[in-house]
């Protein structure tokens, strides 16, 4: 999983307690009553020189700007920026950048630098206050726009997507989990969203491109989504909220690695070559269980039931990386039927006379090379289904991978079976990789 303008989190080891949200007025920044998305006009000739480059203002991103010149010269600290002053101001877009321009010339080029550094056809969204004989200057990229939406909740979201998407997701996190709904856009970029209009909840906006889902937006109702706010370390945070929906903790390890190229052991744990990764820019470990804490997208992924182990590194320098993986884990016949029937919950148990399953299976599991040796067993097993199904018709298949998920998704009939016999074993591949074998017959209408 890759991000655009990714701003995602994970991993620190010591006490750090979430930072507050509601309470109170932090650097003086007003509560705002909704989120939105309206702009102002250029108000000094360095506004007006960047307009004529796409830059344009909104006031909310203002309010964080004045919020960070109060502690001026103090450095714009990214844990406040990111989530708590820019929500507690309205603003559903992800502050990129903070920093003081000292002249207009240091105006224009922090517009320059955020275009290089955050490439995108989206507009820039900047906030402009005083900061002493200087300005502070807060950089977004203006994603999308929304329909007001109150701080206390609302059951559908409306707004409009400014890039080219067509599909996108939105996640809810309350305190019992993260709920996750298909969001479509129009071919105008419209979008409208039921959120089951929670009080208290973190949500999050997310475009699908490619093989990428980037974060648009988000919001927080009320006090928030208490999920991921427990005190400790992110490991306790995360095994915490796991525990609240019923997952297995994580065992964490240092040092992740790519998406890809997923070694078959892992300390000598075999593992599948399943995996879920996302990386933030501009962060240390020391920020990440706040980080978190805002971020429903990322908390889906560290809540993925079937994981067992999570990698955690700052890598490369001035990013954080997280990898999720799946300790390998010897599949059942009653574990491959349970996989068939999430898709046809009717799916009827009936077995093949004899040993004839269990031998083809057993002649696969032997072959030097079963990764590829499909091929050599299917007439077998075709000849076995032709005599088993009552309806003359079957789909027969042969299906190997790491991951037994995968191998499923590999059994494909045209039409929906009425019944199935199946047989399944494990075996260490050439490259040393275990892998599940699953043979399949099912019974076509």
């Amino acid at each position: 999983m890759r991000h655009l303008v990714a701003l995602v989190a994970v991993a620190a080891c010591g006490p750090r307690a979430a930072a507050p949200t509601t309470p109170g007025a932090p650097d003086g920044a007003q509560l705002a009553e909704r989120y939105e998305t309206k702009l102002r006009e250029p108000a000094s000739e360095a506004e007006r020189a960047v307009v004529a480059s796409g830059v344009v203002f909104d006031p909310a991103l203002d309010c964080v700007a004045r919020a960070l010149a109060s502690r001026a010269p103090a450095a714009p600290d990214p844990l406040r920026y990111r989530h708590v002053l820019s929500m507690r101001c309205g603003s559903p877009h992800y502050v990129l950048r903070a920093q003081y321009v000292a002249d207009d010339a240091a105006f224009g080029a922090a517009i320059d630098a955020l275009e290089r550094d955050f490439p995108s056809h989206a507009a820039i969204a900047a906030g402009v206050a005083p900061a002493g004989n200087q300005r502070m200057l807060v950089l977004a990229r203006r994603v999308i726009e929304l329909e007001p939406v109150s701080r206390d909740g609302a059951a559908v979201i409306r707004g409009r997507l400014l890039v080219p998407a067509t599909e996108g997701k939105l996640y809810v996190s309350t305190a019992s989990g993260v709920v996750v709904t298909p969001l479509h856009f129009g071919n105008d970029g419209s979008f409208s969203v039921k959120t089951s209009a929670p009080s208290a909840a973190n949500i999050e906006l997310a475009m699908i491109r490619g093989t990428s889902t980037e974060p648009i937006g988000r919001l927080e109702l009320g006090s928030g989504s208490s999920l991921f706010r427990l005190d400790g370390s992110l490991m306790t945070r995360i095994n915490g909220a796991r525990r609240t929906v019923g997952a297995e903790p994580l065992e964490r390890r240092d040092t992740p690695g790519s998406c890809t190229g997923i070694p078959p052991q892992i300390d000598g744990v075999d593992i599948t070559d399943k995996a879920r990764c996302f990386k933030i820019p501009m962060m240390d470990f020391a920020g990440l269980p706040d980080e978190l804490a805002h971020r429903p997208q990322l908390q889906e992924i560290l809540l993925t039931r079937s994981a067992s182990m999570i990698e955690l590194g700052e890598q490369p320098p001035g990013w954080v990386s997280v990898r999720l993986l799946h300790r390998f884990e010897p599949a059942t016949r009653e574990r491959v039927f349970e996989l068939l029937r999430t898709r046809w919950p009717q799916l009827a148990e009936r077995r093949v006379n004899g040993n004839a399953m269990t031998d083809i299976l057993e002649q696969w599991r032997r072959d030097p090379d079963p990764y590829n040796a499909t091929s050599t067993y299917k007439p077998a097993l075709d000849k076995v289904a032709a005599a088993w199904t009552s309806t003359k018709t079957y789909y027969s298949g042969l299906t190997t991978a790491r991951d037994l998920d995968k191998a499923m998704e590999l059994i494909a009939p045209d039409v929906v079976p009425t019944a199935a016999d199946v047989a399944v074993a494990q075996v260490r591949g050439k490259d040393g990789a275990m892998i599940h074998l699953v043979v399949v017959v099912l019974e076509l209408p």
